[in-house]
């Protein structure tokens, strides 16, 4: 069994979702493609748990990109709760409706299921587009959907989560003509591994996730992203006057980002101040 210290970005703050809920999923994927053996419908499973998810979510104080390294042999599962804790929480701040909410939440849970059957061995099976299992498991994910009973919305976006925003994807959907979920899908794809790639160098993360900007991902969503968690990984260190400082997190309520200096002292920045001079 894994340790926490292993399979998190940074053992020092909480991570994405409690260390439980990777054995709910996991017992939730198995239990999903038992029914699909059986033709039997999964759309309950799927939607208890999700709303599990955004119960603990709702009601969290402090937001932080703290995620699962999706690197072992459970890649998926990592995977699958970085996605689900990135999409949910910018449907939760976003105000939108909570019906809405569930349905881009089970998107999220389902984008990936194909590849446990396609027994993809790494996270490169998905980023690699060469790849035969990074094809097939986009309609192949489709047919399940649609065999598990859910919503068109859900199964639609399952299908189109690797468009890119200026057309040039698999199914040159371009825009906002790929749907919603598709693209909140892609950007939490796109920055769990950009946060990955630059974990020595955390401050960096912003710049590659703006590189995206208008060409892979949807530019409105990248924007409603940072001001959803802040620009920076957790852990995350800063030069200023001589002293240092370490990003921890977003509080929700206030939405301040939160620093911490050298002697332990906390200093709340508002969000919308900081960008404005970032």
């Amino acid at each position: 069994m894994e340790t926490m210290n292993s399979i998190i970005l940074s053992s020092l703050y909480d991570p994405c979702f409690p260390y439980a809920f990777i054995e709910t999923m996991d017992d939730l994927f198995k239990n999903i493609l038992d029914r699909e053996r059986t033709r039997q419908s999964a759309d309950s499973l799927i939607t208890n748990f999700t709303i599990e998810m955004i119960k603990h979510l709702i009601k969290k104080e402090t937001l932080s990109l703290n995620l699962f390294r999706p690197a072992t042999d459970r890649w998926i599962i990592f995977h699958t709760l970085n996605i689900s804790y990135i999409v949910c929480n910018m449907l939760i701040m976003n105000s939108f409706p909570y019906t809405f909410t569930v349905q881009g939440v089970k998107s999220a849970i389902m984008h990936d299921i194909a590849h446990i059957l396609l027994k993809s061995t790494s996270i490169e099976d998905d980023r690699d587009e060469i790849r035969d299992n990074w094809r097939l498991h986009i309609a192949l994910g489709y047919r399940l959907c649609t065999r598990f009973g859910l919503s068109r919305e859900v199964c639609d976006s399952v299908l189109y989560h690797h468009e890119r925003f200026d057309g040039m994807g698999l199914a040159n959907l371009k825009g906002k003509r790929i749907p919603f979920y598709s693209r909140l899908i892609n950007l939490a794809d796109k920055a769990e591994q950009a946060i990955f790639h630059n974990e020595e160098h955390s401050e960096s993360f912003p710049n590659s996730l703006m590189k995206m900007k208008g060409n892979v991902l949807d530019p409105d969503l990248v924007e409603d992203f940072i001001h959803t968690f802040g620009p920076f990984p957790p852990g995350t260190r800063f030069q200023w006057k001589g002293e240092t400082y370490v990003f921890q997190g977003t509080n929700i309520k206030n939405r301040e980002l939160l620093f911490e200096n050298n002697s332990g002292k906390t200093y709340h920045v508002p969000l919308n101040d900081f960008l404005k001079n970032w």
